[in-house]
């Protein structure tokens, strides 16, 4: 194979994949002043917005994206502390405490995690529709899992 040929595949492949990436969707984050919390989420949480990653929009819904680490994981309960920007855990705030089902997996360190394996010290994602009380655990989701305040 010549030089120029070389070169001229080279490009059209780099082409192609850049073609590809344009036209798959993206999903844009927005700025963490842009939700209004439930009022009972904020209540119980005051500190919360401070642990705001981003906030991403689907269907018209907004979701607060947060990581927090797992406390503890036991009876079907699942215990979190939230973390901050910086991912210390977020001081003078309560922890969380939610019930997932148990067939869902949870996204920890940015990889799908069964409920049962959850581990204490485990770095979860997970997001809080904009004025809803509860969570879900991916954001293209709308089941919600309530909390316990």
């Amino acid at each position: 194979m010549t030089k120029t040929i070389r070169i001229t595949l080279s490009l059209a492949v780099v082409l192609g994949m850049l073609a590809a990436c344009s036209s798959a969707p993206s999903q844009a984050t927005l700025p963490c002043s842009s939700v209004t919390f439930h009022q009972d989420f904020i209540r119980a949480y005051p500190n919360a917005p401070a642990a705001c990653r981003d906030v991403v929009e689907k269907s018209g819904s907004k979701r607060v994206h947060f990581v927090a680490t797992v406390v503890e994981s036991s009876g079907g309960k699942v215990t979190l502390n939230f973390l901050n920007v910086r991912g210390d855990v977020l001081a003078n705030t309560k922890p969380l405490v939610f019930t997932p089902r148990p067939d869902i997996n949870l996204s920890v360190d940015g990889k799908p995690k069964a409920v049962k394996d959850l581990q204490r010290g485990d770095k979860l994602d997970f997001w809080v529709p904009e004025g809803r009380l509860g969570i879900i655990t991916d954001p293209s989701s709308d089941a919600l899992t309530d909390l316990s305040l």
